[in-house]
Formats: structure tokens, sequence, C-alpha cells
């Protein structure tokens, strides 16, 4: 039973922020591009297996609701599942030095 993966504008926001502070920092576009590549394509193993990050007890009791967290490189990415409509909401991905 496969979820569909939904990146929220605040997700997105997150990850053009990051791709841009790359640039600033004059990172090579193929790193850039691969770094890109790899979270995404860690991002899509949600799909399959949603559970298969801890819950993140502060978000959750923060936002009334169940929030997990996966870690990527140096970034924290949250995220809720809706069991009944099968879905994985994207919420924010952070640098774990800039924790919210």
């Amino acid at each position: 039973m496969n979820y569909r993966l939904f990146y929220t504008a605040s997700f997105r926001t997150d990850i053009a922020a990051q791709v841009d502070y790359l640039r600033e920092q004059q990172v090579a576009d193929d790193i850039i591009e691969r770094w890109y590549d790899r979270l995404f394509s860690r991002l899509e193993l949600l799909s399959e297996w949603p559970k298969s990050y801890p819950v993140d007890s502060r978000k959750s009791e923060e936002l009334g609701r169940e929030v997990r967290k996966l870690v990527y490189a140096r970034f924290v990415i949250t995220y809720h599942i809706d069991e009944q409509d099968q879905r994985v909401f994207l919420l924010a991905m952070v640098h774990g030095a800039r924790r919210r």
C-alpha cells in the first residue's frame, strides 16, 4: 500500500532556501543537483514506509497531531501521515543547527 506525498508550500520554500544558500556559497551545480536528487529519492521512500521514522513529540504537541521526523544529511524533515486518505504531508525541512 503506497501513500501519496504532498509537499507543502512551506516545505518547498525550505528546499528553495537551501538551494539558494548553496548557490550563494558557490557550490557547484552538479553537487547541488546530486544533493537534490538524493533528497527526493529519500523522500520517495516515505510513500512505502511512512512510519519508519520516530514521532517528534515536541512538534506533535505544538501542532495537535502526530508529526514524525527524519534526518537527511544535516536536516530535520517533519511530516504528518493522514492514514485515512493514505497521504504524507511534508511540513518542513530545517537545518539541525536551526531546529525550530
